[in-house]
């Protein structure tokens, strides 16, 4: 516990003077994306872009999730690419692409991988271990009683933020 204490305070002074992208899949309940950028900016600050990686069937979600974010974090950009969530070579690919593209323009990359499908979480975690992500996380909801409520209705002692992988 103390390491992961220790962890997370040099992950949070890390990002506080760096331009950070925030990237997440997005699943059937667009509330999942929401509280994470909301957890992670409570506890990091806003991140200057986030990009939301949809499937046709999630894609619906889009406007309400960006909606719900900016109410969060105001001056945020949002990027989204459609991306097919059968294929995980396919996704690991398109994953890594946007990855590093990002680092090239300099920005401290975070991928969150608690929304979308399986396949999904196990593609971004893949390409974010194999593009050297700054940080690796996932938002654990304990209580699935909680699942599809907004942050603030969620007891804090049933979700936690977690740092998988990051830098020292």
């Amino acid at each position: 516990m103390l390491v992961s204490l220790l962890l997370l305070d040099v992950v949070s002074m890390r990002f506080s003077q760096d331009k950070v992208v925030y990237l997440s899949s997005v699943g059937l309940q667009p509330v999942v994306i929401v509280n994470s950028i909301w957890m992670f900016s409570k506890r990091y600050g806003c991140p200057d872009v986030i990009y939301v990686f949809p499937t046709r069937e999630t894609e619906k979600f889009i406007e309400s999730i960006i909606e719900a974010v900016k109410c969060i974090c105001r001056n945020i950009k949002v990027e989204k690419r459609l991306v097919n969530d059968i294929d995980i070579s396919r996704l690991i690919r398109d994953f890594s692409d946007v990855i590093r593209e990002c680092k090239e323009k300099g920005y401290k990359t975070v991928v969150d991988v608690t929304a979308g499908r399986k396949t999904m979480s196990i593609a971004l975690y893949s390409a974010a271990v194999q593009t050297g992500v700054d940080a690796i996380i996932y938002v654990h909801l304990k209580d699935a009683y909680y699942l599809g409520y907004v942050l603030p209705l969620i007891p804090r002692s049933l979700i936690s933020l977690v740092v998988l992988n990051g830098e020292d």
